[in-house]
Formats: structure tokens, C-alpha cells, sequence
């Protein structure tokens, strides 16, 4: 007996899931904001290896964002507009 399924292969390299800090908007719904200076001088979007570290970093913005709404130098903000959310992204740094 012969097996006549045929093998396919994805050329693609493996994905992998980062995680992104994304804000509420009403032009675009929701999108990552953050950005980082990379070494070149590059503006680039942030994201983060582990659910944890990314909203550990969410936390810290938020308690800055209440400290600075307390002191009157911004006006009330909603918790609801902001998210950690898992991009799959290419082992190439694409995304999938």
C-alpha cells in the first residue's frame, strides 16, 4: 500500500507571539502607540517577550497617568481604553 497524501512544507519561518500595549482610538479602534528609539535613531513600535512584562509596563504607565490626573496636569482617563494584546509575529521580526 502507498500513501498518497502528499507533504507540504510552509516556507515561512516559525511565529512566534509578542505582546503589545495597545490604546483605544476613535479614528482606528485599537493600536499599539508606544514607540522606542531604537540605536540607528529609528522610531519603532514597542513590544514585549511575555504577557507579564508588557502589563507590568502598562501598570506602572497607568499609575503614572493617576498621579498626574490627582496633581491636575491631565485631564480623567479610562482604564477600558487601554489593553495588552498577543501579536504573532515571523521569526524574521514580520508579522504573521
Amino acid at each position: 500500500m502507498t500513501n498518497s497524501k502528499t507533504e507540504t512544507t510552509d516556507e515561512r519561518p516559525p511565529a512566534f507571539t509578542v505582546y503589545e500595549i495597545q490604546t483605544h482610538t476613535l479614528a482606528d479602534g485599537w493600536v499599539n502607540t508606544w514607540t522606542y528609539e531604537d540605536s540607528d535613531g529609528d522610531t519603532r513600535p514597542e513590544t514585549f517577550s511575555s504577557k507579564e512584562a508588557a502589563q507590568a509596563a502598562l501598570e506602572e504607565y497607568l499609575q503614572e497617568l493617576a498621579e498626574d490626573a490627582v496633581l491636575g496636569n491631565i485631564s480623567h482617563y479610562d482604564r477600558a481604553e487601554f489593553r495588552v494584546h498577543a501579536v504573532p509575529t515571523l521569526a524574521t521580526g514580520g508579522v504573521a
